[in-house]
């Protein structure tokens, strides 16, 4: 049960926003939850990824999953999808600031780091 109904915190920052939410289901009720960190003292160029999973039982993986982070460079609006087997996700996102790249990267889901079969 996830804490009786208590809200679990994944982000707790004083000079930070965090926006563009995206939730899955993990297919054992849990959750993997992606969100873009704005760092107000740098915005718009340190908008940075992060990645965290919630299991049935309301537990995380204890530490958040930067999956970009590139100083000086803008990532934003990401998705994520869960392989068929739930054992890999595919996480997609924008780059840039006046232009834009697509990108994408798969990662284990058992703990967010990228999935050994793709470098």
């Amino acid at each position: 049960q996830w804490n009786s109904g208590t809200p679990i915190q994944l982000s707790n920052t004083t000079d930070r926003h965090n926006r563009n939410m995206q939730i899955i289901a993990d297919g054992n009720n849990g959750a993997f939850v992606a969100w873009v960190d704005y760092d107000l003292n740098l915005f718009p160029s340190s908008n940075d990824l992060y990645l965290e999973h919630i299991d049935a039982s309301g537990n995380t993986w204890g530490t958040q999953v930067q999956v970009a982070g590139i100083a000086g460079i803008s990532e934003h609006h990401p998705s994520i999808a869960l392989s068929n087997d739930g054992s890999e996700l595919w996480f997609m996102y924008m780059q840039g600031i006046s232009s834009n790249s697509i990108r994408i990267i798969k990662l284990q889901s058992s703990n967010g780091t990228v999935a050994t079969d793709w470098s």
